[in-house]
């Protein structure tokens, strides 16, 4: 019985030494941004509650949803869900470089987007500087204990320093931020943007989510008519 739990204690004693060591947010949060930089493609769903925000400039398309892919540099192609006073409508946007396109929403029609609209560009969400890469190496981190084979970062970001990254839809306040990370992989599976100063009761939420596709993604420009 002795030597039982003698060898028992030794198998412990080797499993503790070989074992990684706990890591900071800091060390997340760069491994993550170095992870997230190596990624060509991304399919991400956007989901957005409690007070609306707008993708035009004179503050008639609330943005609800957007679903689609990124491809590096700076290719985009998503559906969008707007709310105009109430009524759901749907567009299509792609952006490659500076060209952007997207449909008429009453007839569905693909023109060359409009001065309204001509900062909306879900890409710089991926953007290596200016998006969630490039918030990964700059915001000030909190680890969380893994969750699930996730990491949990948590940081409170000033809204001026996401302008870019939302196509100016955040542009001042105070914005919780969580991110959630792979344990394995390191990459962002999980964005969360709470802009607290938006509403006391249903504040602005971002709610999005990342995959990286299976099958290669291509964008062109879309038919003009």
């Amino acid at each position: 019985m002795l030597r039982r739990w003698l060898a028992i204690a030794l198998l412990l004693l080797v499993g503790c030494a070989g074992s990684q060591p706990a890591l900071s947010s800091q060390q997340v949060a760069t491994r993550a941004a170095t992870a997230m930089s190596s990624v060509k493609t991304t399919h991400f769903v956007i989901n957005m509650t409690g007070k609306l925000t707008y993708i035009d400039t004179n503050g008639v398309l609330g943005l609800k949803q957007a679903e689609g892919d990124v491809v590096a540099p700076d290719k985009v192609r998503a559906t969008v869900k707007t709310s105009t006073f109430g009524i759901a409508s749907q567009i299509g946007v792609v952006g490659i470089g500076d060209q952007r396109w997207a449909t008429n929403p009453l007839n569905g029609r693909w023109q060359v987007l409009s001065p309204e609209l001509g900062s909306f560009d879900l890409a710089a969400l991926f953007d290596p500087q200016v998006g969630i890469t490039g918030l990964l190496k700059t915001a000030p981190w909190q680890l969380e204990a893994s969750k699930d084979g996730r990491y949990h970062l948590r940081s409170t970001v000033d809204g001026t320093k996401l302008v870019a990254m939302t196509s100016g839809m955040i542009t001042k306040g105070q914005v919780d931020v969580l991110l959630l990370v792979d344990a394995k992989s390191f990459l962002v599976t999980s964005a969360t943007l709470v802009e607290r100063d938006t509403s006391p009761d249903q504040p602005t939420t971002w709610q999005i989510a990342l995959t990286v596709p299976t099958t290669p993604v291509t964008i062109a420009p879309p038919p003009l008519q």
